[in-house]
């Protein structure tokens, strides 16, 4: 999944230089491809992570009706997940993508690396700037998008670090991966109670583990959005490492 969304960031990031329709067609594929195997980790968080902290808080009839509806969900998206990355599936998709990329036409442009990078850098950066200006909300979409636009930055800080001061780069990337995972955690809880409340239907049980999940979470999920919003807004402030010039060393002559 994680290998899937690079690569979607990567076409983003060069999406200039890569002509209109390979970006677009791939970035379809790319992320069709993720969302198969994006079911059964959303189980496993929800199965392994989340529900067993609530278990001491529950009725004791409650948990046990429950587990088996999970279980019976998360062996099938598994199944799905293994059927996927099934070495037949993966190795014609592999080899499509590379078979699309030799057929790139070539551009006898003359393209500066370091300052198209500095631009789709800036731009994903401004980006980001936008969804912090939204929050904070109610609304947990766009404490998602906040997410997105983190961690889409941070994949290109990784791409092109090599173009800029290390320890820049490095301090950079910390405050991102922190901002990524508290609100990826909070993520997590909201794609949890979006589990139940699906499940629902089918057994009554879920609907008050969902209420008491969002209860017990409740706190948690603020804090972690507020300090990721805080770190952001901080983060934005500060001139990035793509802005700042590299120290060039003159030789002895």
């Amino acid at each position: 999944r994680v290998t899937m969304r690079r690569l979607r960031s990567l076409l983003q990031l060069f999406s200039p230089v890569l002509g209109q329709d390979f970006p677009a067609i791939w970035r379809r594929r790319l992320g069709d491809n993720a969302r198969l195997l994006g079911t059964a980790r959303d189980l496993d968080v929800l199965c392994d992570q989340l529900l067993p902290r609530l278990v001491d808080d529950l009725d004791s009839g409650d948990w046990p009706r429950v587990f088996p509806v999970l279980e019976a969900e998360r062996r099938a998206a598994r199944a799905g997940a293994e059927a996927t990355l099934a070495p037949e599936v993966q190795g014609r998709l592999m080899l499509e993508w590379m078979a699309a990329v030799t057929e790139l036409p070539r551009t006898d442009d003359d393209i500066d690396l370091e300052t198209l990078a500095a631009q789709r850098m800036d731009r994903l950066r401004k980006r980001l700037r936008k969804r912090a200006a939204r929050l904070p909300a109610a609304d947990a979409a766009r404490w998602h998008a906040l997410r997105i636009a983190a961690k889409r930055l941070r994949y290109g800080l990784d791409f092109l670090a090599p173009l800029w001061p290390a320890e820049a780069v490095g301090k950079y990337r910390r405050h991102l991966t922190r901002i990524q995972k508290r609100l990826g955690r909070a993520q997590d809880v909201e794609a949890a109670g979006a589990k139940l409340a699906g499940l629902a239907a089918e057994q009554a049980e879920c609907a008050a583990l969902q209420r008491h999940l969002e209860r017990q979470y409740r706190k948690p999920v603020k804090r972690w959005r507020k300090k990721a919003l805080r770190e952001a807004r901080q983060l934005l402030a500060e001139k990035p490492p793509w802005q700042r010039r590299r120290r060039h060393t003159s030789r002895p002559g």
